[in-house]
């Protein structure tokens, strides 16, 4: 039964944003990716990730680079949102992120 739920997650979060309602309000594209490489079980190239999260969910308004950064101990990294009226729309339209 387990394995079904999995399962069914995986295939509902191209086109659901179950991840974003399991991230902090704020994220890096990092943590995004994490969320993706857990839930999949694969491996997926955080560069082509990055550019993919650009093209389709930025660019769509869907997630937005907020003015703020995350400290660490590597460069800082830029926080993002989601924002769930631009998803919504996005959806309407028959909105899928495929990775």
């Amino acid at each position: 039964m387990l394995e079904l739920a999995v399962e069914r997650v995986r295939g509902k979060v191209r086109y659901s944003p179950i991840g974003f309602n399991l991230l902090p309000e704020r994220f890096t594209i990092g943590q995004l990716h994490r969320f993706y490489v857990a839930l999949l079980g694969r491996e997926i190239d955080p560069a082509n990730f990055a550019k993919k999260v650009d093209r389709e969910l930025v660019r769509a308004g869907i997630v937005v680079k907020t003015d703020q950064v995350q400290k660490g101990q590597h460069r800082p990294a830029p926080l993002y949102r989601f924002d769930k009226r631009a998803y919504d729309k996005a959806a309407r339209g028959g909105f899928n992120f495929e990775i």
